[in-house]
């Protein structure tokens, strides 16, 4: 099983998730949770921890990337930030995980990944075991499209050798997932460039929105919804477009301005009807505020829009679940919880509108209500919160406590080893320490999860095992799903070239 960030701004995903599918009840279910993985996109210097929380949409996002996912569908795995998404556009397959950057350009451009309902985990929870199943053909599709649009030996100049790079993968993957992106870029490459009119008013108008539009999915993979709600705004004021108000109705929800993302949404229909994406968040949104009959329509026509509906309607569900919950949590503002999943649910929004010592308080209290909680999310979601209020030490003390609670959970372990490496204070820094613990969580993972093996590497390292620190690199970096994002892998490929300059 893997599972997937959003990092920003999606939920995280698995593909047994996708398998599954979810139902979703008449009222706002209880806080879901799941296990911490690949997602937030942040380097790991800056790392949190796992997702847990199908939630939290203040940090990436991871958004941590909730909502759609633009050319090919696919969430975000994440303790050490997972992997906080970069700017991208919502991916076509909802069950390949992450989605793929967004373009800059008005017209062509994709929305980005909706903010994600749960916070960017830590490196240590970011366990994504792998699945025995044999890759499918969409899969290998999106490692082949990957490969094809890196364009290597291509001059910056050289359209025709695009072009053929692009028909010839069509010939071989031209039924898959991929193929639409492959189809929509090589439309691009074909239409005749226009001769830019020097000092043209308009030209500069609507470069300066794309430019804010990008700077929007930016902010928003990286978790920092107020900056992304301004970049929105200021694209749309200057060019609106379909995409931003897709985009910007995300954010909206992520702080958990549900009717003004449902305006937006809205909007976003109004001026293009055939975006799956915007049909998709509208039946998320809706879900969320407990009004199924409403969002019934939209899954229906979002559904009609994309080749895997079934996987779409799955994630649809799931990220309206996750919704529900923050929709909840705000509900709550002003009253006295009595149930554990209550006290959470308000957390998790309170993390959404950054009221961190608040969130901390209704964390312990759900702890204290529920303490066999703590291991299934609620350690977790105190280690994020410890993180935003610079609590160093207690970012620690919760991830020992979380993994003494659950010693047979490698993400538990492994985000303890990992605090114990990354700490911010260097006097909580402690290698020899840390290696047990990143040991134990690679055993428990069958060595078969890249963000544990990139803890152990680390740890070995820091230990003075380099040779055995840069095996359990390569392999880390060799398990990294198709859909990894190139800011997280670039991460592991630092990591691996300072191990290899180190004498």
């Amino acid at each position: 099983m893997k599972i997937f960030f959003c990092e920003g701004c999606g939920i995280r995903l698995t593909d047994s998730d996708l398998e599954k599918g979810s139902a979703v009840d008449k009222k706002p279910p209880s806080p879901l949770r799941t296990s911490p993985g690949h997602g937030t996109q942040k380097s790991k210097e800056e790392a949190q921890s796992a997702n847990t929380g199908l939630f939290v949409a203040a940090g990436v996002l991871a958004v941590v990337l909730l909502g759609i996912f633009a050319w090919g569908m696919r969430d975000n795995g994440t303790p050490k930030s997972a992997q906080a998404p970069k700017p991208k556009a919502p991916a076509e397959n909802p069950a390949s995980g992450s989605p793929n950057p967004a373009t800059t350009t008005f017209g062509s451009t994709k929305p980005d990944s909706p903010p994600k309902l749960d916070r960017p985990a830590t490196p240590a929870a970011r366990t994504a075991p792998t699945s025995d199943e044999p890759p499918s053909r969409d899969s290998l599709a999106q490692k082949a499209f990957d490969a094809v649009t890196a364009f290597k030996g291509l001059a910056a100049n050289d359209k025709a050798g695009r072009i053929k790079a692009l028909e010839d993968f069509l010939n071989s993957y031209g039924d898959t997932i991929p193929a639409a992106r492959a189809k929509r870029m090589l439309d691009q490459l074909k239409v005749p460039a226009e001769k830019p009119v020097a000092g043209d008013p308009a030209a500069k108008q609507i470069n300066d929105a794309n430019v804010a539009f990008a700077k929007g999915v930016e902010s928003t993979n990286k978790g920092d919804l107020e900056a992304a709600l301004s970049f929105y705004n200021r694209a749309l004021e200057l060019f609106q477009t379909s995409e931003a108000y897709c985009n910007r109705a995300n954010v909206k929800r992520g702080m958990a301005d549900f009717d003004g993302a449902l305006a937006d949404i809205d909007k976003s229909i109004e001026l293009n009807a055939n975006l799956w994406q915007s049909h998709a968040n509208r039946a998320i949104i809706l879900l969320g505020m407990g009004r199924p009959d409403d969002a019934a329509p939209s899954i229906q026509k979002a559904r009609t829009l994309i080749a895997q509906p079934d996987a779409l309607e799955t994630w649809i569900r799931q990220n309206g679940q996750a919704s529900a919950v923050l929709f909840l949590g705000k509900s709550l503002e002003g009253k006295t919880p009595a149930l554990a999943s209550d006290f959470e649910a308000r957390a998790q929004y309170r993390m959404a509108v950054k009221k961190y010592d608040d969130a901390k308080s209704d964390l312990e209290e759900a702890l204290r209500l529920q303490p066999d909680d703590g291991p299934k999310g609620l350690f977790n979601l105190l280690i994020q919160v410890a993180d935003k209020r610079q609590d160093w030490k207690g970012k620690v003390e919760y991830a020992r406590r979380w993994a003494d609670a659950a010693p047979k959970a490698p993400e538990a372990s492994n985000a303890l080893a990992w605090e114990l490496l990354t700490a911010k204070d260097a006097a909580l820094r402690d290698p020899k320490a840390a290696l047990p613990f990143a040991q134990k969580a690679a055993d428990l993972a069958n060595n078969a999860s890249a963000p544990i093996l990139d803890t152990l590497a680390l740890a070995l390292f820091q230990n003075g095992k380099k040779q055995e620190a840069l095996e359990a690199e390569r392999k880390a970096i060799g398990l990294l799903p198709a859909n990894t994002t190139p800011e997280i892998k670039k991460d592991y490929e630092k990591r691996l070239r300072e191990m290899e300059s180190t004498q």
